[in-house]
């Protein structure tokens, strides 16, 4: 018996490209650029209110130490 010649392969069909279902987000663009930092104000240098007291001036100066008292001989 003849053998049957082998039926043409369907050529396959090419698969379509899955299309992206979530579109990749574009980066996102800030829209909103970012504000320009507020400048800071030059402090102005506050005047000290307390001024600041003087190294502590002794007032008493420190009791001589005793003098030990002499042996009597």
């Amino acid at each position: 018996p003849q053998p049957q010649p082998h039926p043409q392969l369907q050529p396959h069909p090419q698969p379509q490209p899955h299309p992206h279902p979530h579109s990749h987000p574009q980066t996102h663009s800030h829209p909103q650029p970012h504000p320009q930092p507020h400048p800071h104000p030059q402090p102005q240098p506050q005047p000290h209110p307390h001024p600041h007291p003087q190294p502590h001036s002794h007032p008493q100066p420190h009791p001589q130490p005793h003098p030990q008292p002499q042996p009597q001989p």
